[in-house]
């Protein structure tokens, strides 16, 4: 999931997909890079999920820094704009103008669990 040319391999291999489950090991950078490679293959109406946002993991003090994906999440509800540093402009424009509808599902404690996003439907 760290691996950008791995994961840019990997869409460019697929066709597009209907759904795509994010649940790999919770590490925010992870997360932000496999959301910002894999999102653009899901085909418009498709669903992009990212599995316990609440989470990190021990390896995150070895990943490139960046904010928490709940935080991210939880920005972008607000302002529609991707704090994810890592990424280009044009890579975090692309990304903002094609997420349609967010929803976040929160556990018992009002923390954030799930993300789920909706791509804009392009044609059809």
């Amino acid at each position: 999931m760290g691996d950008a040319v791995a994961l840019e391999r990997l869409a460019s291999s697929l066709p597009p997909v209907r759904i795509i489950i994010e649940d790999a090991s919770h590490a925010a950078y992870h997360q932000q890079l496999a959301l910002a490679k894999l999102f653009p293959i899901v085909e418009p109406g498709g669903f992009y999920f990212i599995e316990d946002l609440h989470t990190t993991h021990a390896i995150a003090a070895r990943l490139p820094p960046c904010n928490s994906t709940e935080t991210v999440v939880e920005k972008f509800a607000q302002t529609r704009q991707l704090d994810i540093p890592f990424l280009t402009a044009i890579e975090r424009r692309n990304l903002e103008t094609t997420i349609r509808k967010m929803f976040i599902h929160r556990n018992d404690k009002g923390g954030v669990n799930r993300w789920t996003m909706k791509m804009v439907g392009f044609g059809k």
